[in-house]
């Protein structure tokens, strides 16, 4: 697994976007026995920074690969839960216990809510993403060797860094 954000403990009701064996997911878990993945096939390019966005337009989620739909899929019915768990960027807790780590790097990370950002192919931004009505979330991270990152998004959230970049992991994805 190589997640790039997620909420919610192993077997508690979660959702989380990662990829997997040759296909972007994204997880909706409701309880211990009910889940839905939605997937689209994509291949990591080895050092290559790759925009990566999921969109929910309705009943539609759709996967953007640098500006490019990549897959959609029906969520009829689907609800995102409302976790109490702490939101992971670059981790996901796995049903057998613990947590996984991203083994690359992230740039900026966007969640929003109330509208989708894109429903089509888009073209890529030439700057660093800026906050407003929808956005709940905006995490800019500096290099690796200056580990910082900045909450943009107008919430007030509190963020933390729970572990710190593995070197020898850098660029292998």
């Amino acid at each position: 697994y190589q997640s790039f954000v997620s909420q919610g403990a192993a077997t508690s009701p979660k959702w989380q976007f990662y990829w997997y064996g040759g296909f972007l997911r994204f997880q909706v878990r409701t309880s211990s026995t009910s889940s839905a993945t939605f997937s689209a096939p994509w291949s990591a390019p080895l050092n290559t920074w790759t925009h990566l966005a999921v969109a929910r337009e309705g009943d539609q989620l759709i996967f953007f690969v640098n500006g490019i739909v990549a897959g959609k899929t029906a969520l009829a019915g689907v609800v995102l839960p409302d976790s109490p768990d702490l939101l992971k960027i670059g981790a996901i807790s796995i049903d057998s216990g613990g947590t996984r780590y991203l083994e690359g790097q992230l740039d900026e990370i966007r969640i929003s809510k109330g509208a989708a950002r894109w429903n089509a192919n888009f073209v890529l931004p030439a700057s660093r993403y800026t906050s407003d009505a929808e956005t709940k979330l905006l995490v800019h991270y500096g290099s690796p060797t200056t580990l910082f990152f900045d909450d943009r998004g107008g919430d007030s959230h509190v963020l933390s860094l729970v572990q710190q970049a593995r070197p020898d992991l850098i660029d292998k994805v």
